[in-house]
């Protein structure tokens, strides 16, 4: 995600900043969230952890409260189609669909809100912390204003699900340029 943000699509530097700024990274997985810090580009064995949680247990809290038989295949669909717009629903069948905005947008807040405190209990110097990114398949479900309200330096990347993977196309062409312009 970082040489995703630092990089443009050549491979060459966008972001001249972040080069020596201290950035935190929150990876939002299905079945983990994963916190770290980097500086001067090097990853800090400080201020970083692992949690054996990630968006699957908002997509679980969801469909428990959910009347009927649920699909978490259907549901993590209908929920990332439904965020365009902020209204939500689940298709039992082409006769039976129910609008279920409101136990999303709190199980929404309340994963959020779990999230927040995971982050600020891992990253103990929040203001030393230039900027904060977040990431991973399950930050475009997070409610962005408590994230914002919360953390000044927040950050929710373009196209999270796959800006790691962006990041290291990026990184392999920036370093075919270097071998390039060396020989």
């Amino acid at each position: 995600t970082l040489y995703n943000e630092l990089l443009d699509d050549e491979g060459f530097i966008q972001n001249k900043n972040l080069l020596d700024e201290k950035v935190g990274i929150v990876d939002v997985g299905g079945g983990t969230i994963l916190i770290d810090t980097i500086l001067n580009f090097e990853l800090s064995g400080k201020n970083r952890h692992q949690f054996n949680t990630g968006v699957n247990d908002l997509y679980e809290a969801i469909a428990n409260g959910i009347n009927g038989d649920t699909s978490l295949y259907q549901l993590e669909k209908d929920l990332r189609k439904g965020n365009q717009q902020h209204h939500w629903s689940y298709r039992f069948s082409k006769n039976r669909q129910d609008d279920i905005t409101d136990l999303v947008c709190k199980e929404i807040d309340r994963f959020t809100r779990r999230l927040v405190a995971n982050v600020t209990s891992t990253l103990k110097n929040l203001n030393s912390i230039d900027t904060l990114f977040f990431t991973g398949g399950g930050a475009n479900l997070l409610n962005q204003k408590i994230l914002n309200t919360t953390f000044t330096n927040a950050v929710i990347v373009k196209n999270t699900e796959v800006a790691n993977v962006n990041g290291f196309y990026k990184y392999g062409l920036s370093q075919q340029a270097q071998n390039e312009g060396s020989k």
